[in-house]
């Protein structure tokens, strides 16, 4: 999986391998996260 971001100058550019299985997890804490912020200020 790949997220593209704009940098503000070319030195910004980054690429990070991770494992499928650690995107997954984000990907699964994000959701609860966003839910969360829907009941918690």
């Amino acid at each position: 999986m790949t997220q593209r971001m704009e940098t503000k100058t070319p030195n910004g550019v980054r690429s990070v391998p991770a494992p499928d299985w650690v995107i997954d997890e984000l990907l699964v804490k994000r959701a609860w996260y966003e839910r969360q912020r829907q009941f918690v200020p």
